[in-house]
């Protein structure tokens, strides 16, 4: 995760102070490689209650929680405020948010997010 994700984000944002959510969060690594690599704090987000407990369990064992939030939601139901996030990360996360549901998920990425936005899905071509 950090060398995929995190350095490249700190290549381009001095990420010290800064709030980055995760979406689609899973078991947090992501999120917890953000906040070891020099993150300021992180958003944990997944429709998956017991994976994001296990996250926030994860996150207690290496003393990261007090700089972490866990949100249990679907995508498309995130209540963040307007511009209140530096960074936005959906990794492969959007192809199962529904048809209905993508152009709702942009929308609440690009009016919450500040910064950067990080968004990846698979190619639907690929089979």
């Amino acid at each position: 995760m950090r060398k995929r994700y995190v350095d490249p984000i700190k290549a381009f944002l001095d990420i010290t102070d800064l709030t980055l959510v995760d979406c689609g969060a899973g078991y947090g690594w992501l999120s917890l490689s953000y906040l070891m690599n020099g993150g300021g704090r992180a958003i944990l987000c997944d429709m998956d209650c017991k994976r994001l407990d296990a996250a926030r369990q994860i996150a207690v064992i290496l003393d990261l929680d007090e700089r972490c939030e866990f949100i249990c939601s679907p995508m498309q139901d995130i209540k963040l405020p307007d511009q209140s996030v530096d960074i936005f990360v959906s990794v492969e996360t959007l192809e199962h948010v529904g048809d209905k549901n993508i152009d709702v998920c942009i929308r609440l990425m690009a009016s919450v997010t500040r910064r950067l936005i990080v968004l990846t899905t698979p190619n639907k071509l690929f089979r």
